[in-house]
């Protein structure tokens, strides 16, 4: 009877409702609780870095942002077998695409950056 009461604490129940969304991300994914910490430690330090150049780009500070993103591209490539590990074998091609697709999407943010700083460095 705890445990139902401690999950339901953690998500809508009445009126609360957990809006905050990096605690919503962390109960979706309890992966150290299932695989243990040491397996999980690859994505959850790609996780920290990207929940790091977000909170930079809301507060508007682009270069640390994009050495976030930057160490995510690096943390993918380097320690993809670490990142795959806790992942069951008939799940690792949905997992391989996945992970591939966030370093397109890094890839295709820092090509943005770039972008950008092309445009704003003609102003000056």
């Amino acid at each position: 009877m705890v445990e139902i009461a401690a999950a339901r604490s953690t998500t809508a129940y009445g009126t609360r409702v957990n809006k905050d969304p990096t605690s919503l991300l962390q109960y979706a994914l309890p992966l150290e609780e299932t695989a243990g910490e040491d397996k999980v430690k690859p994505i959850r330090e790609v996780q920290a870095s990207l929940e790091e150049s977000r909170l930079y780009v809301t507060q508007r500070i682009f270069d640390k942002a994009k050495g976030g993103i930057t160490d995510v591209l690096k943390k993918i490539s380097q320690k993809s077998k670490d990142i795959l590990k806790p992942v069951r074998d008939a799940d690792k091609p949905a997992a391989e695409a996945l992970l591939s697709e966030l370093g397109t999407t890094c890839d295709e943010i820092l090509k943005v950056r770039v972008c950008f700083e092309v445009q704003f460095s003609e102003f000056e």
